[in-house]
């Protein structure tokens, strides 16, 4: 079934301000309307009339990129082909010096990845000791949809377990039903004793912390796309029952604070607060840092009363870092580096008092 686009814009409105209810639909169909491709528009009224959620806001979300974008007097392309790969970003976004990349990921509420993890533990079930030499943790990424076919994820994964070795990480990702089914396996050593593969779910009974989440669905987003020869920035909706703040962000992208104490003058310990380098924008492989190509992420926060804004947080390691010139008019966080290599975060146009994330009207 398929909602009626007015009604299904507002889906979340029930406790707002009638009058905003009103302009925030408003907003977002004129930002709809002003889309010139026919084709995106179509798709994008699609997945905005369908009941399912994960669809629906990330399609909500494309739009209010558009709208925030386009607003500024930027050019977009949606969808722009990509050399050597078949997946395609959202935007490419030309403004009057340059252009960049944009990719959209909405990051939803981890009560739904629960009812997508119920559903992977079957895969799991079938999974478990079939002919092979690796163990596997199986990681949802988007919500499983009860009708979606599991077979399709297990012959997937019992094609890709045949030739996979320990290290590796596996990306499933199939379209499906005007959405996308993503699921993350990491590949890791069998136990001793164990005959055949043996499959678990990420953690047990664990569940996934903010911080982990925004890290592993940036992850994803970065790896897509092979060589990129243009600034990346991936935009991020993060729609949890608890609102992400700035210490779950930062950590995230920037690595764990970590305590450090040595000996200091006349023998006595000092200490310094620093980051590991296991961020997002920090973390390295082979000696090399591992999301250079990334040159910011942007976080969306959603007010129905303005349509929302724009937090930037800048990749220090970019390659081709985002000139802060864009979002002059967005909260940053800016890259400033010590002499041994460990990063301070500077706010820039950092507001005072309310803070930025959590903001819900």
């Amino acid at each position: 079934m398929q909602r009626n686009l007015y009604a299904a814009t507002g889906r979340d409105l029930f406790f707002a301000n009638r009058a905003i209810a009103r302009r925030y639909r408003a907003r977002v169909l004129e930002y709809l309307q002003a889309i010139p491709e026919l084709a995106i528009r179509r798709d994008l009224r699609n997945r905005l009339r369908s009941d399912d959620d994960t669809t629906h806001y990330g399609a909500r979300f494309e739009v209010l990129l558009d709208g925030n974008l386009r607003g500024r007097g930027w050019h977009l392309e949606h969808h722009p082909a990509m050399r050597g790969v078949q997946t395609h970003p959202d935007f490419l976004v030309t403004y009057d010096h340059g252009q960049f990349l944009l990719e959209a990921v909405l990051v939803r509420d981890e009560q739904v990845l629960r009812a997508a993890a119920q559903r992977l533990r079957e895969v799991v079930d079938r999974v478990d000791g079939v002919p092979g030499n690796v163990g596997v943790f199986i990681v949802p990424v988007t919500p499983v949809p009860h009708q979606y076919p599991l077979r399709r994820l297990e012959a997937f994964l019992r094609r890709e377990l045949q030739t996979a070795v320990p290290g590796m990480t596996l990306w499933f990702e199939d379209d499906w039903n005007n959405g996308r089914v993503v699921t993350r396996f990491v590949v890791v050593q069998r136990p001793a004793g164990q005959h055949g593969v043996a499959a678990w779910m990420q953690g047990g009974a664990r569940e996934l912390t903010a911080f982990e989440r925004i890290r592993d669905a940036a992850a994803y987003k970065a790896g897509k796309y092979g060589r990129i020869g243009k600034p990346f920035v991936i935009a991020m909706w993060t729609q949890t029952q608890m609102p992400v703040d700035e210490w779950q962000i930062e950590r995230a992208l920037y690595g764990d604070q970590q305590l450090v104490i040595r000996v200091g003058a006349n023998q006595r310990p000092e200490t310094d607060q620093r980051r590991a380098m296991n961020g997002f924008f920090t973390a390295t492989t082979n000696g090399h840092v591992s999301n250079s190509h990334v040159s910011a992420m942007l976080f969306y926060t959603e007010r129905h009363d303005d349509g929302g804004g724009m937090v930037v947080f800048h990749n220090p390691y970019a390659r081709r870092p985002l000139s802060r010139r864009l979002f002059a008019d967005a909260p940053q966080k800016v890259r400033i580096r010590r002499r041994d290599g460990t990063v301070d975060l500077v706010p820039v146009h950092w507001p005072q008092g309310d803070r930025p994330f959590g903001i819900v009207v």
